[in-house]
C-alpha cells in the first residue's frame, strides 16, 4: 500500500520505486548507491540494448524503450544518466506523467531546452533534481556556508581528468565546466553574471584541451576557472578568498575542507558522506514531500546560459 505525499501523489510506504535511464559510465555509481540506501528500490532500467546489466539483480526489468521508465505508473521516481542531448526530450517526458526526476548534469545543451523545462516544471509543480555532484559534497557545502553573505569573493578553481580517460561527444567546457559554474553560481547566492570570458589555453589530438573562463558578478565577485582534459593528474578543486581569509574545497584531498587566516592553515571536520548518497537521500525527501521542487532545476538552466555564453566567447557551438 502505498501513501500520499505533500501535493496528493501516491508514493510507496515503503522503499521508493526507482526507474533508472541509461546504463553508461555513471550508471555503475548510480546502481551501487542505490542498493546501499534504504529509501530506494531499482525496478527497472531502460537501456538502449537488450543485455543484462551485471551489477543488478534478475528482478530488475530490463527495458530497450526508455518510455518504460520516464512514462511509469508503477514508480516513484527517475534518473536520467544518458548523453546530454537527451536530457531534455526524457526530462519533459517525465514532468508531464507526474514523475519526480533527477537528471544528470548537464541539464541541456540548449539554453531554450532549459528554460522550456524550468517553465514546464512550473506549471506542472515538479519535482526536478540536477545531479551538480559538487552542489551534494559536505566539503563544498561548508565552503558555502563559511563565505555565506561575504562579498566581493575572489573564487578560483580546476577541474577535470588526464588525457588517457575517454572523452564525451561533448566539450570539456559543459563537462567539467557545469560543475563549476554551479559553484560559482551557488557561492553568489545565485547571481549571474554581468560578464563572461573565455580561451584555449591548451590543445591537445581528439579535442583533448585546457579551457580558462571567468565570470564577473555586479557585487565585485570574480571567478577564474581551468577545464579540461589535458591535466598531468586528476584535479578537481575550488578556492574562494575574501580579505585575509580562504577556503578550499579538494574533493580529491584526503582533508577535503581547508581554512586559511593569513598564515594559519586550520581543517575543520566535515562529514565523510558520499556527494551521490547525499544527493539520492534528498531527492527521496523531495519526492515524498511532492512538488514544486525545483530551485535545483533552475540553477541547471542558469548554468546551461552561462556556458552557453562562454561557448559564444570562445567562438563555438555546444
Amino acid at each position: 500500500m502505498g501513501g500520499w505525499n505533500l501535493h496528493g501523489q501516491t508514493v510507496s510506504a515503503g522503499p521508493l520505486r526507482v526507474g533508472l535511464i541509461g546504463a553508461g559510465r555513471w550508471a555503475p555509481a548510480f546502481i551501487r548507491t542505490l542498493h546501499n540506501l534504504p529509501e530506494w528500490q531499482l525496478i527497472r532500467i531502460a537501456r538502449a540494448r537488450a543485455r543484462p546489466v551485471p551489477e543488478v539483480s534478475d528482478s530488475v526489468e530490463i527495458a530497450t524503450d526508455w518510455r518504460r521508465v520516464a512514462e511509469a505508473d508503477d514508480l516513484d521516481a527517475a534518473i536520467i544518466s544518458t548523453p546530454p542531448h537527451l536530457h531534455a526530450e526524457m526530462t519533459a517526458a517525465c514532468i508531464r506523467s507526474g514523475l519526480p526526476v533527477l537528471v544528470e548534469k548537464p541539464l541541456t545543451l540548449s539554453s531554450d531546452e532549459a528554460r522550456e523545462l524550468v517553465a514546464l516544471a512550473e506549471a506542472r509543480q515538479a519535482v526536478v533534481f540536477v545531479d551538480h555532484i559538487n552542489l551534494f559534497n559536505p566539503a563544498f557545502r561548508a565552503v558555502r556556508d563559511a563565505v555565506r553573505g561575504r562579498a566581493p569573493l575572489h573564487i578560483e578553481s580546476e577541474a577535470g581528468a588526464t588525457p588517457d580517460l575517454p572523452i564525451h561527444d561533448y566539450s570539456v567546457l559543459w563537462d567539467w565546466g557545469s560543475h563549476d559554474v554551479a559553484m560559482a553560481l551557488t557561492l553568489t547566492d545565485g547571481r549571474m553574471p554581468s560578464a563572461v570570458a573565455a580561451q584555449r589555453v591548451a590543445t591537445g589530438p581528439e579535442g583533448r584541451e585546457l579551457i580558462e573562463f571567468t565570470l564577473t558578478f555586479d557585487n565585485g565577485t570574480h571567478s577564474r576557472h581551468v577545464v579540461g582534459n589535458l591535466w598531468p593528474e586528476r584535479r578537481r578543486a575550488l578556492t574562494v578568498r575574501h580579505e585575509d581569509e580562504a577556503w578550499r574545497f579538494d574533493d580529491l584531498a584526503d582533508r577535503k575542507f581547508a581554512h586559511t587566516r593569513g598564515k594559519r592553515i586550520e581543517f575543520p571536520p566535515v562529514s565523510g558522506d558520499a556527494p551521490l548518497s547525499v544527493a539520492l537521500a534528498e531527492f527521496a525527501r523531495a519526492v515524498r514531500a511532492g512538488g514544486p521542487h525545483i530551485d535545483q532545476l533552475r540553477l541547471g538552466a542558469h548554468v546551461v546560459d552561462v556556458l552557453a555564453r562562454c561557448e559564444a566567447a570562445l567562438g563555438n557551438s555546444p
